[in-house]
């Protein structure tokens, strides 16, 4: 069972990097057109579909240092991507909401990306990516059950 367990450990830490690379490689273009950064698209990406965000929430829901997302809002900010904007009752909060030009960006990358991969996912059976995002789904949860319980021996 135990080398079995670490097989399973080297063919998924294999996969999610070639994953990663693949994916990198099909956004890098369009990253590039769009003069935008991986993190930055994730950012527009993530408020796109959420509605208010603070700095600490969107550098919680993309695991990202929150010193780094706020700098990096800052920076997004400068280049017409995002609107920042301090909460009335407390200063210390700022709220990041996507600007129109940040929104057609990310739309612009999204259609683009989505029809690199229309082929290959019109041909693969609805099941087949049901079962995908499951097991994806379940990795995220078993990766970050770990991250939690690392911490908490850290503490």
């Amino acid at each position: 069972m135990e080398e079995n367990l670490e097989l399973y450990c080297h063919t998924i830490n294999y996969l999610a990097h070639k994953i990663s690379s693949n994916l990198y490689e099909l956004y890098k273009p369009l990253l590039d057109q769009y003069s935008l950064t991986t993190a930055q698209y994730q950012v527009l990406n993530f408020l796109e579909r959420t509605k208010e965000n603070t700095v600490s929430a969107i550098a919680k829901n993309l695991c990202m240092d929150a010193g780094n997302t706020s700098s990096l809002c800052k920076k997004m900010e400068k280049n017409g991507l995002v609107i920042r904007s301090r909460d009335k009752t407390d200063e210390r909060v700022v709220f990041i909401f996507i600007s129109p030009l940040g929104k057609e960006k990310v739309q612009k990358i999204n259609r683009f990306f989505l029809k690199k991969l229309e082929n290959s996912l019109w041909n693969t059976q609805s099941e087949d990516l049901s079962l995908l995002l499951k097991a994806l789904e379940k990795l995220d949860e078993v990766t970050t059950w770990a991250v939690l319980k690392e911490k908490e021996d850290l503490c």
